[in-house]
C-alpha cells in the first residue's frame, strides 16, 4: 500500500513539473513576463572607395572594398547606375547617390 501511495505521488510530481516552469514563483503576484519585440535589422549603406572604368566589361565600383558591376548587388542594394565619381544604388523605392569623395549622401526619393 505504501508502495502504491509512493508511486502515484511521483505520478502527481512529473504530471505537474512542467506547470511549475511556465510561471516564476518568486514574480509578484499578478506580474507579467514583457512581450518580447523584434528587432529589425537594416543593411547599412555600402561606402563607396572608387569608380574605375575602361576595358571591356566597362564602369565597376569599389563598395565596402569589393568590385560591383552594374546591376550587381551588395548588402541588399543594386547597383543602379554608375558614372564618373558617382554610382546610384536603389532598394525598393528608395534611391541613394553616393559620390566619391562626398561629406553627405543625397537621396533622391
Amino acid at each position: 500500500m505504501v508502495k502504491a501511495g509512493l508511486l502515484g505521488a511521483v505520478v502527481l510530481a512529473a504530471l505537474a513539473g512542467p506547470g511549475w516552469a511556465a510561471q516564476d514563483p518568486t514574480a509578484p503576484f499578478g506580474w507579467q513576463a514583457p512581450a518580447q519585440t523584434k528587432s529589425v535589422v537594416r543593411a547599412r549603406l555600402p561606402q563607396l572607395q572608387a569608380v574605375v572604368c575602361g576595358g571591356p566589361g566597362g564602369c565597376l565600383a569599389i563598395l565596402n572594398n569589393a568590385p560591383v558591376a552594374l546591376g550587381e548587388r551588395i548588402s541588399g542594394y543594386t547597383l543602379a547606375d554608375i558614372r564618373e565619381g558617382t554610382v546610384t544604388l536603389s532598394r525598393g523605392e528608395k534611391r541613394w547617390r553616393l559620390e566619391v569623395f562626398a561629406d553627405d549622401i543625397k537621396t533622391n526619393d
